[in-house]
């Protein structure tokens, strides 16, 4: 799902394999992907960050702009393959799958209600859960929702705010992606964390593979 904040619609994707010709044209993979979604999206960006409440508008416009189904039938490395974006800043985090319509509740609130104005897509998206034991999805189907903002000097009280909702609601961050959680909530974040810290230490007794970030964590 994307979300350009505050319209009241989101913009759904769905994939599935199928045996059916290709409908997607080298034209239109070049009018969607490069033309509109690339350049058209970056100038509408740059445009809101002229003056903060265009943005509101401009996000209506662009979700307007799904208002009919697009069917594309290609290669998945082709329609799969989200368009390049700006530069932005992102956090985003994995919630237990089970409480996902409190959740976007509360998510759209959170945003709706504070004196931020985004300027960037909002994804969520779901995924199964797993048995590894620092995954994002240890032992529970999951949601993801995330906070995303371009060249903003609201991001840093945007991601704190995020990060208080999200530790709220028992969520656990992208590994790759912003976060300022401490080594003590992580370890309350995951049941295995303990055994993780052991097993890594007897796989790598010298820290060879190591840095920072894995340093203050673990």
């Amino acid at each position: 799902l994307w979300w350009l904040p505050t319209s009241a619609d989101v913009v759904v994707y769905t994939y599935k394999r199928t045996n059916e010709p290709v409908n997607d044209s080298r034209f239109r993979q070049i009018l969607n992907d490069e033309i509109i979604s690339v350049l058209g999206y970056r100038l509408l960006v740059k445009i809101g960050n002229l003056h903060h409440p265009w943005r509101v508008p401009i996000n209506k416009f662009l979700t307007k702009n799904f208002d009919k189904p697009l069917d594309r039938i290609e290669k998945g490395y082709k329609v799969f393959n989200v368009p390049e974006p700006p530069k932005h800043r992102e956090t985003e985090w994995a919630f237990d799958f089970k409480n996902a319509k409190e959740l976007l509740k509360a998510y759209r609130k959170l945003f709706t209600d504070s004196s931020y104005t985004f300027n960037f897509i909002q994804e969520i998206r779901f995924t199964k859960r797993d048995q590894f034991w620092m995954s994002e999805c240890y032992e529970r189907d999951s949601i993801w929702i995330g906070a995303y903002n371009h060249k903003d000097e609201q991001w840093s009280n945007i991601l704190a705010d995020f990060e208080q909702f999200a530790i709220a609601n028992n969520g656990r961050p992208h590994w790759g992606k912003e976060f300022n959680v401490k080594k003590n909530e992580i370890k309350e974040m995951y049941a295995k964390y303990d055994e993780f810290v052991s097993l890594k230490n007897s796989l790598d007794p010298n820290k060879k593979f190591t840095n920072n970030l894995i340093n203050e964590l673990f």
